[in-house]
């Protein structure tokens, strides 16, 4: 529960609380916190908020030093689900950073979209407001034009770049100098951190890293083909057969019967086999549908 205090004394602040919480209520998506409650007494504000205990992104960034890209594709897909949401709703968050996305637990597996103290609805036309976090902020808010919901795109860019290889696309040696690069688009992929990355993930990052009429919409970024075909982990199941009933044969007709009930090709189906004190494992994986 969060505990905003002596919000009364501070007009702006109430009417940004107010905001937050207005269009925080209305939202129902599971990779956003969700808020439940809101009360007040004689000094306070007290907000009844899920419980996400994971921690930030971007401390899991800083302590690996960046993510494989079979997981941060994942998580970028989380990420943008919610964006998706946001943007059938007409709402830009305008923060979107690895400081406001937050683990659900210390599985590490599952994000959610917090801080909705920046967000604002487009419905009614563009927006005109400088707001956001330097290294995230869109071209088109620095230059103090119009907007929309693709500024967060542009700010997923951003956040799957760092991902991918632990420093942010923009160099300079303050704050003037970033906004130079972000305003004309200097960036690259510098070697070797992103030799190993691959094209997809990195056209992926160009169709968003764009001025504000060439970039994807969530809906477009969600069909990107990274997201398509990178996006869903194999499925396990572990069997524990004794040694005298494992054959080769009996694991192949059962891979056949998954592949079949799944509507899968066998040859999708892979099969692993581990044999401890006469005992054997097998492991079949395959993607889920």
């Amino acid at each position: 529960m969060d505990n905003y205090s002596n919000i009364e004394n501070a007009e702006e602040d109430v009417l940004r609380f107010q905001q937050e919480t207005s269009i925080i209520r209305s939202l129902d998506h599971k990779h956003i916190v969700k808020m439940y409650d809101i009360f007040e007494d004689h000094e306070h504000y007290y907000v009844v908020m899920e419980l996400v205990s994971g921690g930030e992104l971007f401390d899991q960034i800083v302590q690996k030093g960046f993510y494989p890209e079979d997981e941060a594709v994942l998580l970028i897909h989380q990420v943008l689900t919610a964006l998706v949401y946001l943007e059938s709703l007409k709402i830009c968050h305008r923060d979107l950073k690895p400081e406001n996305l937050i683990f659900t637990d210390d599985t590490h597996k599952t994000l959610k979209l917090i801080d909705f103290g920046e967000a604002k609805s487009c419905a009614n036309g563009p927006i005109k407001e400088y707001v956001g976090t330097t290294d995230y902020m869109a071209p088109e808010i620095i230059k103090g034009g119009e907007y929309d919901t693709r500024v967060d795109m542009w700010s997923l860019g951003v956040i799957a770049y760092v991902m991918l290889c632990g420093f942010p696309p923009w160099e300079g040696e303050n704050e003037s100098e970033v906004f130079v690069n972000i305003m004309t688009l200097q960036y690259d992929f510098p070697s070797p951190e992103w030799d190993i990355i691959s094209d997809t993930a990195k056209d992926f990052i160009r169709s968003l890293l764009v001025e504000h009429g060439e970039r994807l919409t969530a809906k477009e970024a969600k069909a990107h083909p990274w997201m398509k075909t990178n996006v869903t982990p194999a499925v396990q199941f572990s069997l524990t057969l004794p040694a005298n009933l494992y054959s080769s044969d009996l694991l192949e007709k059962l891979k056949g019967t998954i592949g079949d009930h799944l509507k899968l090709n066998s040859t999708e189906v892979e099969i692993e086999t581990e044999t401890v004190k006469g005992v054997t494992k097998s492991t079949l994986s395959f993607p889920s549908t």
